[in-house]
């Protein structure tokens, strides 16, 4: 059923199988100066997954949550919304 939506109780927690991306982000990375928060980081969003940032204290991930939201400019890299560059 790659590529397709099915029909899927409330109860049922299998995903829901898409080919459109929601969000994207390519090698994207954050500097604050001289300092490096995030480094070339990558990741897809697809609708009907559900997707965790997880690490410890200081890693980055609300710097990484902040440039997917385009509140933080990236340093290098692409993030894109629906197919459209934030």
């Amino acid at each position: 059923m790659e590529g397709k939506l099915e029909n899927i109780s409330a109860t049922d927690h299998r995903p829901l199988i898409t080919d459109r991306t929601l969000l994207e982000a390519h090698e994207i990375s954050v500097r604050y100066g001289e300092r490096e928060a995030v480094a070339q980081v990558s990741l897809r969003a697809v609708p009907g997954e559900i997707t965790a940032i997880i690490g410890p204290n200081g890693a980055g991930k609300s710097t990484l949550m902040r440039a997917l939201n385009g509140a933080l400019p990236v340093s290098s890299g692409e993030v894109t919304l629906d197919g459209k560059p934030l």
